[in-house]
């Protein structure tokens, strides 16, 4: 029989023993639920001296039977408290079940055997050698969760083994409330009740704390869900007082009537962030970005919401080994410059609902594929250059400051091609190449070394000449039209505009950097057949700062 020593937190099924290896302590507790140990962790550490020694364990970690009877031998045989919490009653366990419930016998021990759900399982509190008052209560303060419920678990334990400490009852968590409360708020943050249960704010805290420090006061919700009626009706007393410059939503799915979304009626923009359930270093390692179930959950579905995706925030981690309970705690690991970055994305579309349309500033790229002049602004079935004139005609009748702009699409792409070959009247945006130097130099060190490797230094570009980068960009008032820049030179356009690994040459990041820089635009529209930004190297979804299309 081959035999494991415990190193990762996370196991596949129990395919082979184990060995814990853990000391014995007067607790034990064991459990499915990496949040439930992650909870009670954090209750030990908050209680200090005044917690009972403990021990915590995976219950899938000892899915092979020779794994029960080495961690029976080593640490249960001493312990004078064992509490197992197993979902799916005794047919999910019975081994275990069965050499525990007889070692508690034996050596008179004090057990508790507490069902998953939500209700009383007789089969197990039969098997406790607690009295069924002693496991009704400690039952509840599984149910109830949270850390308040956690603490005082903890202190009945110390209770039942003859400490003097009365612990305090069970106390419901309500099914949804402020986590957080800012005065007043302009933002809010919502978020499930479980994660609260778990004792798992931290990406929540993390983010509310980042976003008030860009100047948006937020208060954070827990609910059971956007289709629960009490948390709908929560919410909406809440922002009817408080009404929004912005909501963020960690919660997934889709609610799919918009008559009957509680964040759709306040006329704000809605970002969804996700609590990724994959490692930092599986996210970091894969092009796809966020799995599947992630995928599905905080990006498809709450797309029928209208939410707007931005970026994960945290991540599943295996943290840290918990010396006090000898415990390897799996838990939500934040994500600092993901959750920076989606707080100043959130000040920035704040920023825009409050901006008056006589001030924003939109630019319009347009694609550019093949590059070839009589290609410019393509789309299939779709007549770009006529499409862009009337989204100016409709951007000038709403407010927006359009200036003098082409009646008709021939006109616009002539001088937009103008603009291109340095022959038309006006003269095009440019951008230094000591400025371009300057915003060039801070990005990620992985990043700067590709394109050098790939296309040299800035100056060797064919598009710089006289201390500047020439972009084929028209202004019409506050509406900046652009071609897209090619993403290679002397390269087949037809396998380079589709070429994941190719990263574009300094023209390109010129042709944005002074649309964000000097610009300053609010917003930026790819219209047309689509753009070839998607196809840049990184992730597909859950980007990085090292991505190209965040770059």
């Amino acid at each position: 029989m081959h035999l494991l020593s415990l190193t990762s937190g996370v196991v596949d099924g129990g395919a082979e023993a184990i060995d814990l290896n853990q000391s014995p302590a007067d607790v034990v507790i064991l459990t499915a639920a990496d949040s439930e140990l992650a909870c009670l962790a954090a209750a030990h550490d908050a209680l200090g001296g005044a917690a009972p020694s403990l021990r915590l364990a995976n219950l899938l970690r000892m899915q092979h039977n020779f794994s029960v009877d080495l961690y029976a031998e080593k640490t249960l045989r001493k312990a004078k408290l064992i509490i197992i919490r197993l979902l799916g009653g005794k047919a999910y366990w019975p081994y275990g079940v069965e050499v525990i419930a007889a070692l508690a016998r034996e050596n008179n021990s004090k057990l508790a055997l507490l069902p998953g759900g939500q209700d009383v399982d007789a089969e197990l509190s039969a098997l406790s050698t607690l009295p069924v008052a002693d496991v009704e209560r400690l039952r509840q303060y599984f149910v109830h969760g949270g850390q308040l419920n956690a603490k005082a678990l903890l202190q009945l334990c110390g209770q039942l083994m003859g400490g003097s400490h009365v612990a305090p009852a069970p106390q419901p968590l309500p099914k949804v409330g402020f986590h957080c409360e800012a005065t007043p708020p302009k933002a809010a943050v919502i978020f499930y009740r479980s994660v609260v249960e778990g004792g798992q704010t931290a990406p929540i805290d993390a983010l509310t704390t980042a976003l008030t420090n860009c100047e948006l006061p937020t208060t954070s919700i827990f609910i059971s869900s956007l289709k629960d009626e009490a948390s709908a009706h929560f919410l909406n007393a809440h922002f009817e007082n408080h009404p929004p410059s912005i909501i963020i939503n960690a919660t997934g799915f889709a609610v799919g009537i918009e008559a009957n979304d509680p964040l759709a009626k306040f006329d704000c923009p809605v970002l969804q962030v996700a609590l990724a359930g994959s490692s930092q270093e599986d996210w970091q390692a894969s092009s796809q970005g966020l799995r599947a179930t992630d995928l599905a959950m905080n990006v498809v579905l709450p797309e029928l919401d209208g939410r707007i995706f931005t970026r994960a925030i945290s991540f599943k981690a295996d943290e840290q080994f918990h010396q006090p309970t000898q415990c390897r705690i799996v838990t939500y690991k934040p994500a600092p410059d993901r959750i920076a970055y989606v707080a100043k994305l959130a000040a920035n579309w704040a920023k825009l609902r409050s901006t008056p349309n006589s001030k924003k500033k939109l630019a319009v790229i347009l694609a550019n594929y093949p590059d070839k002049d009589g290609r410019v602004a393509n789309g299939v079935g779709y007549d770009t250059p006529a499409s862009t004139v009337e989204i100016l005609k409709a951007l000038s009748n709403t407010g927006y400051a359009t200036g003098e702009y082409p009646q008709d699409g021939n006109t616009l792409i002539q001088q937009l091609l103008s603009s291109r070959r340095k022959s038309g009247p006006k003269k095009s945006p440019a951008i230094s190449l000591n400025q371009y130097r300057a915003i060039f130099d801070v990005l990620p060190e992985t990043i700067r070394t590709q394109i050098i490797s790939q296309w040299g230094q800035p100056e060797n570009d064919p598009h710089y000449s006289d201390g500047a980068f020439n972009l084929a960009i028209n202004l019409y008032g506050n509406i900046a039209i652009a071609i897209q820049p090619a993403r290679g030179y002397g390269i087949d356009p037809k396998s380079t505009y589709h070429d994941p690994a190719l990263v574009p040459p300094h023209f390109y990041l010129a042709t944005y950097f002074w649309l964000r820089h000097n610009f300053s635009a609010h917003a930026i529209i790819h219209n047309g057949k689509h753009g070839n930004l998607e196809w840049l190297p990184g992730k597909a979804v859950g980007l990085s700062a090292e991505c190209w299309p965040e770059v």
